[in-house]
């Protein structure tokens, strides 16, 4: 058992310390706490320690909400008051920008909620010594703590999912062994649309007859995914067992089908707070929107724009998108089936005018064909950037020299979590 001071929090929210002249992280301990730890593994550039006992303790230390906070993974640091909690979210923003020469004034991390925020839930199913158990995985591990409701997720869910839970012990559902790879029924997804619930079982075979009596399950839609791999969550084979077969959802005034499959942003307030801000500046303008996936934003930014083009690789996300724009009577939006690298240069020479690039890349960011392309266009006027990966987002601001950054706003889109989103505005450096 070690005896350590902690000095400071690390980018996961951790606390920070040093044993022998070396750093260490101590997960869950604040900066300002003395703790007995106990060794957990030794790196060559660091210690990690497992915090056993507080000797002091912070005046910025909370009690948890959740019974479960320290056991499930599914948070960092519902321990910690909120203000400091955002307070740290925005110090580590700063300190990524500091650490690549980029100065800049970050505005404060708005938020909305602290609890019950989510709308999609993944809850894993594992199999243990005959035994099937529903909750959350443990942190870095594949081994389930079983959960009877989580504070983050939206009340409708935690409701529901005391159903489900019922529903798999009396119908003798098996789980999955996630060591093994053996075993039936993985995840089960709840996710709220509106106020309807969608609920799809993802299982590792397909089964006739696995799933009965699903009227004992009080919600709107249920599908079940067929996933053999263990590399994501879901599959691609998805089959509608009953309910509503289309679930629909208004976002800003744009009307559209919720695909079971589909990525949509967690926090809807947080969500439509971003997605305002990026109306603000698109005010009668061209937009192109790369990473435009199924066409939501597009569509919301068409009602500003004075044309949009959204450009998306996914064969199938783009089929969607211009569906959308059509059910929307959306005429000022294009949307385009393609690589961005290659769509933009041919798409610049015809819009031949100047125009504002939006990105919302995955956690990879951008491309550095893309970035090159955009430092190498005049046209590209301004350039709005969603980020829900502070690293390649500062990252690819770097790399597009020939822009200046106006704003960079935080947002608390996973509040009780070490995750921030992040919206940048940059604007093309003018020509002395």
């Amino acid at each position: 058992m070690e005896k350590i001071e902690i000095f400071d929090f690390g980018n996961s929210l951790e606390g920070v310390g040093k044993v022998n002249n070396k750093i260490c992280f101590v997960d869950f301990a604040l900066a300002g706490e003395v703790c007995e730890c106990e060794l957990e593994s030794d790196n060559k550039f660091f210690y990690k320690y497992k915090l056993k006992n507080l000797l002091k303790k912070s005046n910025n230390r909370i009690e948890p909400k959740c019974k479960y906070f320290g056991i499930c993974g599914g948070c960092d640091c519902m321990h910690i008051k909120k203000d400091k909690q955002l307070e740290l979210k925005k110090s580590n923003l700063r300190k990524l920008f500091f650490e690549s020469n980029i100065n800049v004034e970050i505005s404060d991390v708005k938020f909305k909620n602290e609890f019950n925020y989510r709308n999609k839930m993944v809850f894993p199913v594992s199999k243990f010594n005959d035994k099937t158990i529903i909750g959350m995985f443990k942190k870095n591990s594949h081994e389930v703590v079983e959960i009877n409701r989580c504070e983050i997720a939206d009340e409708k869910i935690n409701e529901v999912f005391c159903h489900v839970k019922k529903y798999i012990s009396e119908n003798n559902i098996e789980g999955y062994d996630f060591e093994k790879n053996e075993g039936f029924l993985k995840y089960v997804v709840l996710r709220k649309i509106g106020n309807k619930i969608s609920l799809i079982f993802v299982v590792s075979e397909s089964k006739e007859n696995a799933f009965v009596k699903l009227n004992q399950i009080p919600v709107d839609q249920i599908y079940v995914n067929v996933n053999k791999s263990n590399k994501e969550i879901l599959g691609k084979e998805l089959k509608f067992l009953c309910g509503q077969e289309k679930l629909f959802s208004n976002e800003l005034g744009i009307i559209y089908e919720v695909n079971p499959l589909a990525f949509l942003q967690v926090n809807n307030q947080i969500k439509n707070e971003i997605y305002g801000e990026v109306l603000k500046n698109i005010s009668d303008k061209v937009v192109v929107d790369a990473y435009s996936g199924a066409g939501l934003l597009s569509a919301i930014i068409s009602k500003k724009a004075k044309k949009v083009y959204g450009i998306e690789v996914s064969r199938e996300a783009s089929k969607c998108a211009v569906e959308l724009a059509l059910k929307n009577n959306v005429k000022n939006l294009e949307n385009i089936n393609g690589d961005c690298s290659k769509i933009l240069p041919r798409l610049i020479r015809n819009i031949n005018e100047k125009f504002t690039l939006v990105v919302d890349p995955p956690r990879a960011g951008v491309s550095k064909n893309i970035l090159t392309i955009l430092n190498n266009s005049a046209l590209c006027e301004e350039i709005l950037y969603i980020s829900c990966n502070p690293k390649t987002l500062v990252r690819d601001i770097k790399l597009l020299t020939k822009y200046d950054i106006i704003f960079v706003k935080p947002y608390d889109m996973f509040p009780q979590t070490k995750h921030v989103e992040t919206f940048v505005k940059l604007r093309r450096k003018k020509i002395v």
